[in-house]
């Protein structure tokens, strides 16, 4: 399929969706946050990595709390995790099958009737198309190190990366999913960094979806797409050409970067040593009890080790200063 970046470069890419009208519906963990429905992402040691509102719709929002008012008014069913799959939607649901062939699917694009088995590819190329176009080709493929949304201690990750990965889960969310309604222990809105085992979990419900794909009964399992490559062969060469251009500007920075900080490392250790060398002068000078001759040993042994390093640039001046302490005690 071909689709257009927001900088006009028309690119080429293949697209796969993977989907099932009999397998699990996709999860959506959600909870109530300042009176708004936000949905809840764990990671793969079940701590909560993130808190989103805008995965779900207003009438996606507005469904969930009538479904669950209970919950809104401080009565919540708890389910122990070790059972949580217990409560899951049933595989298997001849209804849900019957939807998929009562329901009558038309292309996103085209506005055409397509049989149902042609829908998610369908969506998910409008889906790919729709998500391209925001993004310059170049932008693609460098690094964001100051992405705002990066959490400290999160390592930076291309723009193609975060594409590939929101684009999957956009996919699976469009399709049937079965949502979870989960609220903290500690009489608190979740936050990000809570355990599963630190949350209450609700029975899982199936609810109306907005989405052609979840009103049809589908769910994505995963969905994904290939190599992003420009169709006009001139414009692959000039982009990269750019990118090499722009990765050789970073790496001559970084390399001029680091030799203004081995200059200052030893700017600062020159500095400690006079620093150092001026100590011991002010230190023996004050000793007045002490033989001249010991004085004299003392400030040459301190000025000998500053001009130990023969590659020091002011070694002649160092010298030099030797020979003028030589006359004035001679």
């Amino acid at each position: 399929m071909t689709a257009i970046t927001r900088d006009g470069i028309e690119i080429e890419t293949d697209i796969f969706v993977q989907f099932s009208i009999s397998g699990p519906p996709h999860e959506i963990f959600v909870t109530e946050i300042n009176h708004k429905i936000q949905t809840v992402e764990f990671d793969f040691s079940d701590v909560v990595t993130d808190l989103s509102s805008d995965v779900l719709d207003e009438e996606e929002q507005l469904a969930i709390k009538k479904i669950f008012p209970d919950l809104f008014q401080g009565n919540f069913q708890q389910i122990p995790l070790a059972n949580l799959q217990q409560y899951a939607l049933t595989r298997f649901n001849p209804q849900r099958i019957q939807t998929v062939f009562d329901n009558q699917p038309r292309d996103p694009q085209s506005g055409k009737k397509i049989d149902w088995r042609d829908l998610p590819l369908a969506i998910a190329m409008e889906e790919f198309r729709n998500t391209i176009v925001r993004y310059p080709f170049d932008e693609l493929f460098i690094m964001q190190d100051s992405q705002a949304s990066r959490r400290p201690g999160q390592i930076p990750q291309y723009p193609l990366a975060i594409l590939r990965r929101d684009f999957s889960k956009r996919m699976q969310e469009s399709g049937k999913v079965a949502f979870y309604y989960v609220r903290s222990k500690k009489n608190r809105p979740v936050e990000i960094g809570d355990h599963r085992s630190s949350l209450y979990f609700y029975p899982a419900v199936d609810l109306p979806s907005s989405h052609p794909l979840g009103r049809s009964g589908i769910s994505v399992t995963a969905a994904g797409f290939g190599e992003i490559s420009p169709t006009n062969e001139e414009v692959k060469i000039q982009t990269i050409q750019n990118l090499i251009a722009r990765w050789k500007s970073e790496a001559f920075k970084t390399e001029v970067g680091f030799d203004e900080q081995a200059a200052l490392i030893r700017s600062r250790a020159k500095t400690q040593v006079q620093q150092d060398t001026v100590y011991a002068l002010a230190e023996f000078l004050q000793e007045k009890d002490q033989m001249k001759t010991a004085i004299i040993l003392r400030i040459f042994q301190a000025l000998e080790a500053a001009t130990a390093d023969s590659s020091n640039p002011e070694l002649i001046s160092m010298v030099n200063m030797l020979s003028n302490l030589r006359r004035w005690f001679s």
